[in-house]
């Protein structure tokens, strides 16, 4: 299936985002070339006969969650509605490649996989950074406050302490962990990762998605690899939402566990 090149890209851009931690990548749209990519498999995909236009049973959903978008936009913010139209097309059309693009349980499989990837990386950079001492985090004056700024090696307990003797006296400074990649945490300690995941509550949502992935898998196929690859996406995802500080995160955490734990003592 020649669609699923620039699906796993799209997965992996908008999870991981890899290119946010490679400067001399930012400038290089990568959102529409995996977007072109995949448009280009798909089309080549209905050309062979290996998928068709029925309607999918989600379709009628999605059309109406689009047209509310549509108006809460214009009545909030209709100046940017040609913005955000293109950002709602953007976002339908990736529904229909993946509804229209999966099509055997084989490449479904592949796709549920990439995306418990991203969520194992997510939550291994959140951890990681969750388990490092607080220190001085500098942000310019002209930069986003929320950016993940310069750790200067300083430990702290307080932003006050980092005040003490700054090495740049003109920068707002933060007492947070500093994990990989030059990533660090918000609030005081709450772990993120970046990109659209830049707020604590995303990333543990995002997180929390890999642990029924992760039970899945195990259930299809029982095997040591399987139950290593849960129990670390359990553990991983436990602390990043733990570390994340995220109520909507334990909420979605716990939901999940419990389903799991209905479903495993046959409760209906």
């Amino acid at each position: 299936m020649f669609v699923l090149p620039g699906l796993l890209a799209l997965l992996i851009f908008i999870y991981a985002r890899p290119f946010d931690f490679m400067p001399a990548l930012r400038g290089v749209p990568f959102l529409y070339l995996f977007f072109g990519l995949a448009v280009f498999g798909y089309l080549v995909d209905l050309r062979q006969g290996k998928t068709d236009l029925r309607k999918t049973p989600h379709l009628n959903w999605v059309i109406a969650f689009v047209l509310w978008c549509f108006f809460t936009a214009g009545v909030k913010a209709p100046a940017s509605l040609t913005t955000d139209g293109v950002r709602f097309g953007i976002a339908v059309v990736i529904y229909f490649l993946i509804a229209h693009g999966v099509r055997t349980f084989k490449a479904f499989e592949l796709f549920m996989g990439t995306i418990l990837a991203c969520t194992l990386w997510i939550s291994a950079v959140c951890v990681h950074m969750g388990l490092q001492p607080l220190e001085c985090v500098a942000v310019s004056p002209g930069e986003d406050q929320n950016s993940s700024g310069r750790p200067d090696g300083r430990s702290c307990e307080s932003p006050v302490i980092c005040y003490q003797d700054p090495p740049d006296p003109e920068a707002m400074y933060r007492c947070e962990h500093a994990g990989l990649l030059g990533v660090t945490s918000i609030g005081g300690g709450r772990v993120r990762y970046v990109g659209v995941l830049q707020a604590p509550n995303e990333a543990s949502m995002a997180v929390a998605i890999g642990v029924p992935l992760a039970f899945a898998f195990y259930q299809r196929r029982r095997n040591k690899k399987r139950l290593v690859l849960f129990l670390l996406t359990f553990v991983l995802g436990a602390m990043t939402v733990v570390y994340s500080g995220s109520r909507g995160g334990q909420i979605v955490f716990l939901a999940t566990i419990g389903v799991y734990f209905l479903e495993r003592y046959r409760l209906k």
